[in-house]
């Protein structure tokens, strides 16, 4: 995909899901992420600047490998996960549980691992319900012929 084509997608997914009260991303095959949304940067501590581009390795070390895990098996499986996973905020050293969907999707030519994380703040029934709404918001758009929300 060109990339004023993939500019403007990606610009229409921030659109489609800014109200969204979840991290959402697209990573390619090699595991970078090419885009997250706004919530990305307000709950985890990185800039969307210092996200894109790299994988969750070299942002989150020892800690990703059962992400990269998770992610092989729905490359793999070509099916949707729903996966538990928790991260230990550096410097404070602060939990934070998050109840996440990660599937593959394609627009154009290309093919992204997409997910779509909650934090579970009270329980993770509410966070899963969430997290259904908004997975099923994206899935329409990428099945979409015409992006504009």
């Amino acid at each position: 995909m060109d990339p004023t084509a993939q500019e403007r997608f990606f610009g229409q997914v921030q659109t489609y899901v800014e109200d969204a009260d979840a991290i959402i991303y697209l990573r390619d095959r090699q595991g970078r992420y090419v885009w997250v949304n706004d919530t990305y940067g307000r709950v985890l501590p990185f800039t969307r600047d210092q996200v894109i581009g790299h994988t969750n390795r070299d942002l989150y070390g020892e800690a990703a490998q059962n992400w990269e895990i998770a992610d092989g098996l729905v490359w793999a499986s070509r099916s949707a996960m729903i996966t538990r996973e928790q991260l230990q905020i550096a410097g404070c050293g602060k939990w934070r549980d998050f109840v996440s969907t990660k599937l593959i999707l394609a627009h154009a030519d290309t093919e992204y691992l997409v997910g779509v994380s909650v934090e579970v703040r009270s329980t993770s029934a509410e966070a899963e319900q969430t997290m259904t709404a908004i997975y099923t918001k994206l899935l329409k758009l990428f099945q979409a012929g015409d992006l504009t929300p």
